[in-house]
């Protein structure tokens, strides 16, 4: 491959990652917001099965991909989603959705998009493709920790009913959106050792 084009694709790279750390507040607020309407968006798209009550949407994907972009401000993108939809902003499932079935994995949303950020900032073990499965699959488990508690308390289901309701639909889904989302990252994320050593 051309050594022109990878410097190139590195210089760009790196300068992305640069600009995400130098830019104003009010722009890291303002991607913040437009990654909650994004996951907004992935809430709007409802696939439900006859078998569980918590619907499949694309929200995952935008939380997973807010907390690769946006590093800890990713997390705060979800505290944007919940906690404006908790205020009245009809883009939850519905108005109860906190409350409800479906309340948990909203929790577990805004913990795994900080932990991807946090632990991205950090390592850069972690912005490798395998470093970044790793990382997704520990995001996706406690999006589905969080929501399969919350769902078993309401629904007074044991271990082995909470998991085919709440995390069996969705995990061939919620992996290739991990996998999709570890190579865009692979990609995207500088791969020097802290931001300091761009300077």
């Amino acid at each position: 491959m051309d050594t022109a084009f990878i410097n190139s694709y590195r210089h760009k790279r790196d300068t992305f990652y640069k600009w995400k750390e130098e830019t104003h507040f009010v722009n890291k607020i303002s991607l913040a917001f437009l990654f909650a309407c994004l996951t907004a968006a992935g809430a709007t798209i409802k696939i439900f099965f006859p078998f569980t009550p918590v619907p499949l949407t694309l929200q995952v994907f935008f939380v997973l991909l807010g907390g690769l972009v946006l590093g800890k401000y990713g997390g705060l993108a979800q505290v944007f989603y919940v906690g404006m939809g908790a205020a009245g902003i009809p883009w939850f499932t519905a108005q109860s959705a906190l409350m409800g079935v479906t309340g948990g994995y909203l929790i577990g949303f805004v913990l795994a998009a900080f932990l991807i950020g946090w632990i991205t900032d950090i390592s850069v073990q972690a912005r490798h493709f395998r470093g970044l499965i790793v990382v997704m699959l520990l995001a996706l488990g406690v999006i589905y920790a969080c929501g399969s508690l919350q769902l078993s308390i309401i629904l007074r289901t044991n271990f082995i009913d909470t998991v085919s309701l709440g995390v069996l639909p969705f995990i061939g889904k919620d992996i290739l959106t991990i996998f999709f989302i570890s190579l865009i990252g692979s990609v995207l994320l500088s791969k020097k050792h802290s931001y300091e050593s761009l300077q």
